[in-house]
Order: structure tokens, then C-alpha cells, then sequence
């Protein structure tokens, strides 16, 4: 009769081989800078950022780890009046570029790890495509001319705002 016998580490109190320590296995709010709860709301959002007019609709999409939130803001005046799109998403990884649809990098905004901006479309606005550990941040603005620095002033100017209001704490 033959018997086998296998361990991990040493007999009780041998230094050459330690047993491994336990780590508890970290949560998605350790592991990750924005935690799945980071985007709340259109309304808490807006509370947040008082400078943003009132919320037309929200929607809270779950995507696998972790959650986006899409909504538009539009001033009193409707349509012709200011008109802002912002869209955040937070994931289970980190540092995505593939993420951008657009190439061209903004160096001034000065907020997340790589701001890009989106190529101009037929919806006459500028928007500034923010990424930021593992969260990605789109903000867009309508303007008459979408290509104007006046517009991509006003689309960072809010972009900024809206970053620091969903810092975690």
C-alpha cells in the first residue's frame, strides 16, 4: 500500500516555504476608480451641475460590469435654445481607446486620461469624447457651426463641470 501526501508550505512554523495569505477579493468599488452607482441619474446630475438646463429623458442602460446613463438637457426655449447630450458608462476594465470614435486629441480641457473629439456629424454638434480610468464621458453641443472654437469651448466648459461632479468622494 502506497501513500501519498502533498501540502502547500511546510510543517507548522517552517519559514522556507509560508503559506499563502489571504486577500479578500476586492469589490468592483476597490478595484475600480467609478463604481457602478457613479451616474444615478439625469435629475441628480443636473442638481449637480445647476448650470444644465432641465432634463428631456433619461434612459439607464445595464451593459454586463457596470452601467451607462444617457440624457438631454434642452433650455426653455426648445430645440433652438441650448441643447446638450452628455452619455457616461462605466465598465469593468480600464484604459479602452478603442472606445473613440474620434482621433483628434484636445489637449486643453485638461480632465480624464484622453480627451478626443468626435468627427463632425449632420446633428450640428461638437462633441468631446472623455476617458477617464473606467469610465468614458461623451458630452456634445449643439451650435450653428460645429466646427467653431465656440462651440468646443461651450462642449468643454460643461464637459469639466459634469467630470468633477461625478468624482467619487
Amino acid at each position: 500500500m502506497m501513500v501519498l501526501a502533498s501540502g502547500c508550505g511546510g510543517a507548522a512554523g517552517d519559514k522556507r516555504y509560508p503559506l499563502p495569505e489571504y486577500y479578500p477579493t476586492p469589490t468592483f468599488r476597490d478595484a475600480f476608480k467609478y463604481s457602478t452607482d457613479t451616474f444615478t441619474g439625469c435629475p441628480d446630475l443636473q442638481q449637480k451641475v445647476p448650470d444644465l438646463p432641465s432634463p428631456l429623458q433619461k434612459e439607464n442602460n445595464k451593459h454586463g460590469v457596470g452601467i451607462s446613463l444617457t440624457c438631454t438637457f434642452v433650455g426653455e426655449g426648445g430645440l433652438d435654445e441650448r441643447f446638450i447630450t452628455f452619455h457616461g458608462e462605466v465598465r469593468g476594465f480600464t484604459h479602452n481607446p478603442g472606445l473613440f470614435s474620434g482621433s483628434e486629441k484636445d489637449t486643453t480641457v485638461n480632465i480624464g486620461s484622453d480627451a478626443r473629439w468626435r468627427p463632425a456629424g449632420t446633428d450640428s454638434m461638437c462633441t468631446l469624447e472623455v476617458l477617464d480610468e473606467n469610465a468614458f464621458m461623451v458630452t456634445g453641443f449643439r451650435d450653428e457651426d460645429p466646427q467653431s472654437e465656440r462651440c468646443r469651448e461651450s462642449a468643454r466648459e460643461i464637459a469639466r463641470k459634469i467630470y468633477a461632479a461625478v468624482q467619487p468622494e
